[in-house]
């Protein structure tokens, strides 16, 4: 008969396993289709586990640490013995992360580059891990270790967004909400230029894979009005050629770079 504490440690550890198991599987069936050789999809399941993972976990070590009161600045020594339900399920599910990661590892391991350092890691980390649940001690140091994990949404992360061609797109969103935050503070003040700073982020996060993230350094409309009021039209002014309905109603078409054409009888949209 086994110790309650490996029966413990088994009825912990198990369920978690199961979803690891289940969350990389899924990553691994519905990767991208560019993804076509199967060390590739491996990569993106384990990806997509270590991203979940991080999440996960971290949030749950945060939430046990609190509850615990670990993280009170007291003067009394800390108590090593100390833990609670909630810590032991963290590492609970830390340690079905690494044994389930450590799968793929092996398998992939002359594919991965890297992978001897990883398992090393992986397999220390069981050792030590395991000790402190099967010993009951160390869970103040290893829920607040445990946060550390909060870094793996953001290095994977990185990895998911190109993979899914995105990165591009979010690295430009982010540089232009920035920077016309600080350019509509100037020119419009701190609390009015909130709107158009919202308004030309939102442009520029759209159109800038396309034309470049920093195109356009030009003011846009709200800029342009508050810096130039409009004058007062005299009314000896000449009224444009034609007629305003005339010239809404032809048929147009954009060009890339944003004008409008008329279209012809040989090139038709659509």
């Amino acid at each position: 008969m086994l110790d309650p504490a490996w029966q413990d440690l088994g009825r912990g550890v198990g369920p978690w396993w199961a979803a690891a198991m289940v969350t990389y599987s899924l990553g691994y069936l519905f990767a991208p289709s560019k993804l076509v050789k199967p060390v590739d999809r491996a990569y993106y399941g384990s990806s997509i586990l270590a991203i979940l993972h991080g999440i996960v976990v971290s949030i749950l070590a945060l939430k046990a640490g609190l509850d615990a009161g670990f993280w009170t600045m007291t003067w009394e020594p800390w108590d090593y013995q100390a833990q609670t339900p909630a810590t032991a399920r963290c590492i609970h599910v830390f340690l079905a992360f690494l044994l389930m990661d450590l799968l793929p590892l092996f398998y992939y391991r002359k594919e991965w580059a890297g992978t001897g350092m990883y398992i090393g890691h992986h397999t220390l980390s069981c050792v030590a891990w395991g000790d402190a649940l099967l010993n009951g001690t160390c869970h103040n140091i290893a829920v607040g270790l445990l946060l550390c994990e909060a870094t793996s949404p953001f290095i994977n992360g990185r990895y998911f967004l190109s993979t899914h061609g995105a990165q591009s797109t979010v690295r430009c969103a982010v540089r232009c909400a920035v920077r016309c935050a600080v350019r509509c503070a100037v020119r419009c003040g701190a609390w009015g230029g909130t709107w158009c700073s919202a308004m030309c982020a939102a442009r520029r996060a759209v159109l800038g894979p396309a034309r470049g993230p920093l195109h356009a350094e030009k003011p846009c409309a709200a800029h342009r009005s508050a810096a130039q009021p409009q004058q007062p039209r005299s009314s000896g002014a000449r009224a444009p050629i034609g007629r305003s309905q005339e010239l809404t109603n032809l048929p147009v078409q954009r060009c890339g770079h944003g004008s409008l054409l008329p279209h012809s009888e040989d090139h038709r949209h659509g």
